[in-house]
């Protein structure tokens, strides 16, 4: 019956994942990883699921599902292609994929382009499409404006924050709905497993009883050097004062955090635990984040699963996504790009260290946002079930 879910139908749906899935950002493997722990709760199996991949190597290793490379500088590879057509649904997301960017020459490369390729050729094969969580920012030129057309032909839009619902009415696509990020749903970290991951991979000893910051910053033009001579400010005094200051790098490729990390330690005069520059799996990674006392970020995800994982985190914006999810969470210390003073985070790190930090109603509000992104699963049962 139309509108019913059909489990034995959705058990057997044979599907395609299309996103920046590869292995080289911690924030998109963490989307996919939430993505296909739902799936599997729905009773989808994961050899009928099939993802569209710039690096499928690392993609099945790290995710144990079949992966196809995607695209290639020409298009859709034939691979790729072959997936879709052999598929009952496709699915396109999440995380930011609706923005321009300025840093890559040729926009068809961009991946608002090459998702709404691929919705453009699952609507020529007659493929029902469900957009899943993504982040949109303002689309300033005409090519944009083509490509969001050509996307928003997908059967069904969820984004990830409510400014995203904002600008696309903006741009007479008012039809979409709001859910949390994929990532928020994953199993929360083991603090235990993580310190020995620390231990391993630095070659440090680590203090049980000293205050570990974890520090995860980038370099990509939207982060100013103030910024980054900021941090070392504070990370020196961190350690003076007998801290452990861990540095991450959450994005390989294109290298911005290493780049980061190796300008913050090439400027201390104190010598920062630095972890290796290594595909850490999803879990790894949250068991990481779970062993610090305060996370400090220019990116979104480390905030996100820090704050799921109960850790307190202090976000410096560098854009509107990562202040949105901020105002979700009702985090107390938030610092914009630029703006970024060594007392005002030297101060806020001591509140949170000696207890200030509002832990019960941040834990509702994680609570809140998790139901949120559960509500994708349900729509996306539903909208199986409703496939001709």
């Amino acid at each position: 019956m139309r509108g019913q879910i059909d489990v034995q139908r959705i058990s057997q749906s044979k599907l395609s994942i299309f996103g920046a899935y590869g292995g080289f950002n911690l924030g998109d493997e963490a989307i996919l990883s939430g993505i296909l722990k739902m799936l599997d709760e729905l009773g989808v199996q994961r050899k009928n699921v099939t993802l569209g991949s710039l690096c499928p190597e690392v993609t099945s290793r790290q995710h144990q599902v079949p992966s196809v490379r995607s695209i290639t500088s020409f298009g859709l590879t034939d691979e790729f292609q072959k997936t879709l057509r052999d598929s009952d649904a496709i699915i396109i997301g999440g995380g930011q994929l609706i923005m321009e960017s300025r840093r890559i020459p040729n926009p068809w490369t961009s991946l608002l382009a090459r998702s709404a390729m691929v919705c453009h050729e699952a609507k020529r094969l007659r493929k029902p499409v469900f957009v899943w969580g993504v982040g949109v920012e303002r689309i300033r030129t005409i090519f944009g404006r083509f490509q969001l057309r050509r996307l928003m032909r997908a059967d069904t839009v969820t984004v990830r924050d409510t400014r995203s619902v904002r600008i696309l009415s903006d741009y007479d696509y008012p039809f979409a709905q709001v859910v949390g990020d994929p990532a928020s749903v994953l199993p929360r970290g083991n603090p235990i497993r993580g310190n020995e991951l620390m231990s391993h991979y630095s070659n440090a000893t680590i203090c049980a009883k000293a205050p570990r910051i974890g520090i995860c910053i980038t370099v990509d033009g939207r982060v100013p050097v103030k910024d980054c001579k900021t941090i070392v400010v504070v990370a020196d005094q961190l350690i003076a004062q007998g801290g452990h200051v861990i540095l991450f790098a959450s994005d390989i490729r294109p290298s911005y955090d290493i780049r980061a990390c190796n300008w913050l330690v090439s400027h201390m005069q104190h010598t920062p635990t630095v972890l290796p520059i290594k595909q850490w799996s999803t879990q790894e990674y949250s068991d990481l984040l779970s062993a610090m006392n305060v996370i400090v970020s220019t990116r979104m995800h480390p905030v996100l699963l820090a704050t799921c994982n109960d850790v307190p985190a202090i976000p410096v914006c560098r854009s509107p996504k990562s202040l949105s999810l901020s105002e979700c969470f009702g985090l107390p210390f938030v610092i914009e790009s630029g703006m970024i003073g060594s007392e005002y985070l030297l101060k806020s790190i001591a509140q949170i260290l000696s207890g200030e930090w509002p832990r019960d109603d941040i834990r509702e509000q994680v609570i809140r946002y998790r139901r949120s992104a559960i509500v994708a699963k349900d729509l996306f049962a539903r909208f199986l079930t409703q496939v001709d």
